[in-house]
């Protein structure tokens, strides 16, 4: 299934700041003419939360506003996402796609795992054999149709809140309350 985005970035920033974030954009958002108003990137709504999140890191005392659409062959569904303060908001109306399975027993040895899970350029595992060995005590494990494997529900069409630093990226809430053991798990590299 074929994916892009559009969208606007409405920056808040000096203006030797702000030519860096672009410069930033530009390696991100290759072969863009106007990296503040993108058209037609290649990209799930995965994609562009990555991007708001590695831009939020990059620009830490910046702000922004992201806000767009991404479009797929069945439908389209709206984004805005907000940066300001190290707190990083991203609403979406898009319904997660994902199926709950037992990767244990869908994939019971790695290499069969690996079958499944490449990379984009498909020339290695999404995944080590070490998160595969922990996705196999998840029940279930969630696979979102980006390839993305979480251990709990993705959220239908709510609002997730990070609490972003140059070093990390915490998922402080997703439109439903978390247990103290869920905290950590929307936590970046």
């Amino acid at each position: 299934m074929y994916s892009y985005a559009n969208f606007e970035i409405s920056l808040t920033a000096s203006d030797a700041d702000r030519s860096k974030i672009a410069e930033f954009l530009a390696t991100k958002l290759e072969n863009q003419a106007d990296v503040f108003d993108v058209t037609e990137w290649p990209a799930t709504s995965f994609h562009v939360e990555e991007l708001a999140i590695a831009l939020a890191q990059f620009a830490i005392h910046a702000s922004f506003n992201m806000d767009g659409c991404i479009v797929n062959d069945y439908a389209s569904s709206d984004f805005s996402i907000a940066y300001a303060n190290g707190t990083l908001t991203v609403d979406s109306n898009e319904d997660a796609e994902y199926d709950a399975i037992m990767i244990q027993f869908d994939y019971p040895d790695y290499e069969m795992f690996c079958d499944r899970f490449w990379d984009d350029d498909n020339d290695c595992p999404l995944y080590t054999e070490e998160e595969y060995e922990e996705f196999c005590t998840w029940e279930p494990a969630f696979v979102v149709d980006d390839g993305r494997i979480l251990p709990h529900e993705p959220s239908m069409g709510t609002s997730k809140k990070y609490k972003v630093t140059p070093d990390a990226v915490i998922l402080e809430s997703s439109g439903k309350d978390w247990d103290d053991d869920d905290e950590d798990w929307g936590e970046e590299d």
